[in-house]
């Protein structure tokens, strides 16, 4: 069985990503340290410097402020963030950091789950005047030339996609167990999202009865 062994990963190994503004480093990643359910890094942001608003369509953002007087703007509504404290932002939610003290400010930042690739992870809804071209996060191992600005559209058309092909193998994998399972079963069958964009379907199955069937399916 492959053990997988812990890796620890200094700032100095890490390339500075200046695309959204701030100097952005990702420090714990699949590409990195093999992880498997998100990645890890710190955002460095100089006095009147900022990290222009994006979202995340897949993963919610956790955030810790180590250093220096930040504020976080959410939907359009602008928060003070101080050292010490810690910030949990939803999927979808736009978002854009702004130091607007007189001293560096650094952040550490965790995004799960992943992305189905890493060119879909950040949509981007301004563009600053400090931001510099380059590639996205080099968080997995495929991938990794993405493109200069995710459109919106492809997103949507992936996302909608995901979600047909993950119900229709639901729906197979209910046919093929009918008769393991159960005739009058399935109130609900729950996918795991994460999972699902990997097209690795994993099903919890909440067993109750039901008469009218599941995915349209009658149940016998």
């Amino acid at each position: 069985m492959f053990k997988k062994h812990p890796r620890i990963v200094d700032l100095s190994e890490t390339e500075p990503n200046r695309r959204r503004g701030g100097d952005i480093r990702a420090l714990l990643t699949p590409a990195t340290a093999g992880s498997t359910s998100g990645f890890m890094g710190l955002a460095i942001i100089q006095p009147g410097e900022r990290i222009g608003e994006h979202y995340h369509p897949y993963s919610e953002e956790f955030v810790y402020v180590v250093e220096g007087a930040l504020e976080v703007d959410l939907d359009g509504d602008s928060f003070a963030l101080r050292p010490d404290q810690g910030l949990l932002i939803p999927i979808n939610m736009r978002h854009r950091f702004r130091n607007v003290g007189d001293t560096e400010a650094r952040m550490v930042f965790h995004l799960g789950p992943l992305a189905p690739r890493p060119s879909l992870g950040h949509v981007d809804t301004e563009v600053t005047d400090d931001t510099a071209p380059g590639p996205e996060f080099a968080t997995a191992g495929a991938d990794l030339s993405a493109p200069d600005r995710t459109d919106l559209a492809t997103v949507q058309s992936s996302v909608a996609a995901m979600k047909n092909s993950a119900m229709a193998n639901a729906r197979e994998y209910w046919l093929r167990n009918q008769s393991m399972l159960g005739s009058n079963l399935l109130e609900a069958l729950i996918i795991s999202p994460t999972l699902c964009m990997y097209d690795t379907p994993v099903w919890t199955a909440a067993f109750a009865r039901s008469s009218s069937g599941f995915f349209g399916v009658k149940s016998a």
